[in-house]
């Protein structure tokens, strides 16, 4: 694996790691000290890198741009270089599976998430803490993960009934589809009719499924305790 370590990670790392994680760099290595946020972008882009930084602006980056680079995010907050390579060996073989994947353009690694259940949470209560995203998990079988971010609040207007969904593109994902792979190998069958589960799985969708069907005024939001009992009765 390729990896460029931003300047906020100290040369020392590249030491700690030895061999056990090979082809790495660091920018001030690289003679590129006091390098720009797009000047590292690029420099990562032209040695065909992953960029490995402490830098929330990177991350911000890749969601506006997508990939290459890949970007692996190191969230720790105050923690010594040791720490920092014992994370990166940990997951390793995470890091490499990030990389071979087409499909992902970031890693966000956080040794010790703060994960709470969503019926004890209020949006409300976690938004206005931070600017970070929020890593949002539904249905822990199928691993759909979303990244929720907070652009900001407007004035209540009491005509109006809240939740509502102003914007988006694309349609949801059956449910119990099998999770980003499942529904992959869904839309390929659907749409080639010599595919051997073709049939089958348009008569488990009960008829066609158009991915880019979307319309906001068409959202509705489930009561969370009705969904609640639902979920536990049955």
């Amino acid at each position: 694996m390729r990896l460029l370590f931003d300047e906020q990670l100290a040369e020392e790392l590249c030491q700690l790691l030895g061999d056990r994680l090979t082809k790495k760099k660091n920018i001030r290595l690289l003679g590129k000290g006091g390098a720009s946020d797009e000047e590292i972008w690029q420099l990562a882009l032209e040695h065909r890198c992953v960029l490995v930084t402490k830098d929330e602006d990177f991350h911000r980056l890749s969601i506006l741009r997508g990939a290459p680079p890949k970007v692996v995010w190191i969230r720790l907050g105050n923690c010594t270089t040791a720490e920092i390579a014992s994370l990166l060996l940990e997951y390793r073989a995470d890091i490499q599976r990030f990389i071979d994947q087409d499909e992902t353009t970031f890693l966000d690694m956080l040794q010790q998430p703060s994960v709470q259940p969503d019926w004890t949470i209020k949006v409300s209560d976690v938004v206005n803490q931070s600017d970070l995203p929020i890593l949002y998990v539904y249905d822990f079988g199928d691993d759909w993960r979303h990244m929720v971010m907070y652009e900001g609040g407007a004035q209540l207007d009491r005509s109006i009934k809240y939740p509502r969904c102003v914007s988006g593109a694309r349609k949801c994902p059956p449910e119990d589809c099998g999770g980003v792979h499942g529904f992959i190998e869904l839309l390929e069958a659907i749409r080639d009719p010599k595919h051997e589960r073709h049939r089958e799985l348009l008569e488990w969708l009960g008829g066609g499924f158009d991915p880019a069907d979307f319309d906001a005024r068409k959202v509705r939001f489930d009561d969370p305790k009705t969904r609640w009992r639902s979920c536990v009765n049955g």
